[in-house]
């Protein structure tokens, strides 16, 4: 959600009173066969960013969306943000999300590793489980919402957006 606002120069008064011109300055100009306007559709997408631990202060943002009845069309998410946009699009509310930080253990997404053959310190396949066992095995295109996860590739440095696929494993990607 973007709010932003600006400075304008202050519109003419139109319905100001001005003299006629002329005979047809004085008549009511109505266009026909014009069709109305209809209103424009907003769309609200949800980005979460990263921050480890500090991720699933995400929850609140989210309650705060919920108790105000605004659903948005669309979650997007990178790091830690990834794993509470995952499990969000998947259908957990807010006091769901709040119970899933509340008992998860360190143990249950840590695969620790000697870093020294390896570029980490973890491997991710227990992160990438425990995404997966609380989605319910969906895969991205299979969300309750539109889910994209964010990730950099680590030979270009570009980044990546996973719209579809296993989400555990793009989780994973997103957290490395």
């Amino acid at each position: 959600m973007l709010l932003a606002g600006c400075a304008s120069v202050k519109a003419p008064d139109l319905n100001a009173a001005k003299p006629p011109q002329s005979p047809a300055d004085s008549a009511t100009v109505t266009a026909v066969g014009e069709p109305p306007v209809a209103p424009k559709v907003l769309h609200l997408g949800l980005a979460l960013g990263g921050g480890a631990a500090r991720g699933f202060a995400h929850v609140g943002v989210i309650q705060v969306l919920e108790e105000a009845g605004i659903q948005p069309d669309l979650v997007v998410g990178t790091s830690a943000g990834s794993l509470v946009a995952a499990l969000y699009a998947s259908g957990k509310n807010s006091v769901q999300l709040k119970r899933v930080a509340e008992t998860m253990e360190e143990a249950e997404i840590t695969d620790w590793m000697m870093p020294i053959l390896n570029r980490g310190a973890l491997r991710g396949e227990a992160l990438a489980r425990y995404v997966n066992t609380q989605v319910g095995g969906r895969l991205i295109e299979q969300m309750k919402l539109p889910l994209g996860i964010v990730a950099t590739d680590l030979h270009s440095g570009e980044p990546v957006l996973f719209r579809r696929g296993n989400t555990g494993s793009a989780v994973r990607a997103s957290s490395a």
